[in-house]
């Protein structure tokens, strides 16, 4: 049941404070392995590199952060052993991050306690209500990302 002021609230204040929730949600879960969520999503990006290693700043860009920010939280997550910062072959003055033994160890863990706060959150949903909103949030995200100033916009397609 929707109170009053429910009727009032647009979807983009909705929608933050549902992520606001959930964020805290998956904060909880992760204080068992000494993480945050933040952390989390940093270990997650670098885990789609094949040890390869990500330029602070492309890590920044993928993680929805701005460049200094992920400097802080990059040297607190070397400092706790979590990644490592090497520098690149092609560009000495820029460093490529990767993860370390101990992250690549609960790498398994710690997407099972996501996927396990991401269950527990979208429960009272019916599975044909949370496919739905899913499929209809990675279109908006699709075209928002088209759209966003700076992009490479490619105006022949439309979400």
């Amino acid at each position: 049941m929707t109170s009053n002021s429910d009727d009032n609230l647009t979807l983009g204040r909705l929608l933050h404070e549902i992520a606001k929730i959930w964020r805290s949600r998956i904060d909880i879960s992760l204080q068992a392995f000494g993480l945050s969520r933040a952390k989390w999503d940093v270990i997650l990006m670098l885990d789609t590199q094949d040890n390869q290693g990500i330029s602070q700043r492309d890590l920044a860009r993928l993680c929805l952060v701005e460049p200094p920010t992920m400097a802080s939280m990059l040297d607190r997550m070397e400092k706790e052993g979590w990644v490592e910062r090497r520098v690149c072959d092609d560009d000495r003055r820029s460093k490529l991050t990767i993860l370390t033994t101990k992250a690549k160890a609960i790498r398994s863990e710690i997407r099972a306690a996501s996927l396990e706060v991401e269950q527990e959150v979208f429960a009272i949903l019916p599975a044909q209500t949370y496919d739905d909103i899913k499929l209809g949030l990675l279109q908006l995200r699709e075209a928002l990302e088209k759209t966003r100033p700076g992009a490479d916009n490619n105006t022949d397609e439309v979400a």
